[in-house]
């Protein structure tokens, strides 16, 4: 099954020395970056989360919508 390409924001992001040597060698033992590592644990952060509580509700202004 194919994704979507869908716009992505780019975020500043603080972790420690430590947490951020783990992540870099379980990012490097499943043959990702880095970065693609972060996103599939928040997906299944997020994936859990709404599973346990429900979905969460968001409204995402469309900058093409022509309901202005």
């Amino acid at each position: 099954m194919s994704k979507i390409a869908r716009p992505r924001k780019t975020i500043p992001f603080r972790i420690d020395d430590i947490m951020y040597e783990k992540l870099k060698i379980i990012s490097e033992s499943n043959y990702r970056s880095f970065n693609a590592q972060l996103e599939l644990l928040v997906e299944n952060f997020l994936s859990e989360y709404e599973k346990q509580n429900g979905p969460i509700k968001i409204i995402i202004d469309d900058p093409d919508s022509e309901d202005k």
